[in-house]
């Protein structure tokens, strides 16, 4: 942002809110930072729906996991809802095309992942609200009612100075204490890519709520959990898969983020909410992986340690 230094303060303010005449490295930081304040991104006619649905998700997190500030969820969900009205323009961001923001689709990637033996997913370049976004809605609506905060404790023994247990109660008032460290799995897709940060949170976001309420509802919806993944990885995370997959932005959203950023809280604490989400609801059968391809597009993302290291877990198998 130097390059406002040297203008009258009017012009400063203008660049700063249109993002126009200046370089594209700061065209792109200059975007980022208004979406991170919600400036400016509204959902295109017929995709206002999508709005509940992150509203619904931050809220439940911020209940389940109030080990991170409540603005952490918001500046997450902000940042995503940004990318997905970005442009085709190469930057990924800020051209309006026929009044609303679009995202350029890949269909070469595309005809790999929509088109494989996983799940029929359609075109993202133009996605439609199915009928089943009304029955996880309604499930979200009643989640966020009964939400409440995951028990966390800090213990200490002679080899670990300081870890954190998870407490899980049971119906009959018992408990079970769960090492925190010892939930965390690893991801073929941890070691193949360099993540986005924000996007990538989103997903730890996501999945935590999905652990946390879905399985709740498999007796009287079945199958809402495989469809909450499927379904949220269509709309919100696969037309923003190419950014996803880089970690080019990373360096502009540790300023935007500050101490949420990398080792700070949220990192820790999305990892341990995560996790732990599909321990307090009872399963963990039911955590899956990120919704990508690896091995050079070939195969399913799948787990390379913890207990279903080697597959990809129940949902996706759900969805074969």
């Amino acid at each position: 942002m130097e390059e406002c230094h040297n203008r009258s303060l009017p012009s400063a303010i203008l660049i700063l809110e249109t993002c126009s005449g200046i370089k594209p490295a700061t065209k792109r930081a200059c975007q980022l930072s208004k979406n991170r304040k919600g400036q400016g991104i509204d959902w295109s006619p017929g995709n206002e729906w999508k709005q509940r649905v992150l509203d619904l998700i931050e809220s439940i997190h911020k209940q389940v996991c109030p080990y991170i500030a409540e603005e952490f969820a918001i500046a997450i969900n902000r940042l995503l809802k940004g990318y997905l009205m970005a442009s085709p323009q190469g930057t990924g961001l800020t051209t309006p095309v026929n009044g609303s923001r679009m995202f350029k689709v890949d269909h070469n990637y595309q005809g790999i992942v929509y088109n494989s033996t996983y799940l029929q997913m359609g075109n993202a370049s133009d996605l439609v609200k199915e009928p089943f976004w009304d029955q996880i809605i309604a499930s979200l609506e009643d989640c966020n009612v009964r939400a409440n905060p995951m028990l966390f404790y800090y213990n200490e023994d002679g080899d670990r100075p300081t870890f954190i247990t998870l407490q899980k109660v049971f119906a009959n008032k018992t408990n079970f204490d769960y090492e925190v460290d010892d939930l965390f799995m690893q991801e073929k897709a941890d070691y193949e890519f360099n993540f986005n940060w924000a996007i990538d949170m989103n997903w730890r976001i996501f999945a935590t709520v999905l652990g946390y309420c879905m399985p709740h509802y498999e007796n009287s919806i079945p199958l809402i959990s495989a469809q909450f993944y499927a379904m949220y990885s269509k709309h919100f995370l696969h037309p923003l898969r190419q950014i996803w997959m880089s970690n080019r932005d990373n360096a502009v959203l540790k300023t935007l983020l500050g101490s949420f950023y990398g080792t700070g809280k949220g990192e820790r604490w999305g990892k341990i909410c995560m996790e732990s989400s599909f321990v307090e609801s009872g399963d963990r059968s039911y955590r899956p992986p990120r919704y990508l391809y690896v091995n050079a597009f070939t195969e399913m993302n799948y787990f390379t340690t913890g207990p279903m290291s080697g597959t990809s877990g129940r949902l996706v198998d759900a969805l074969t």
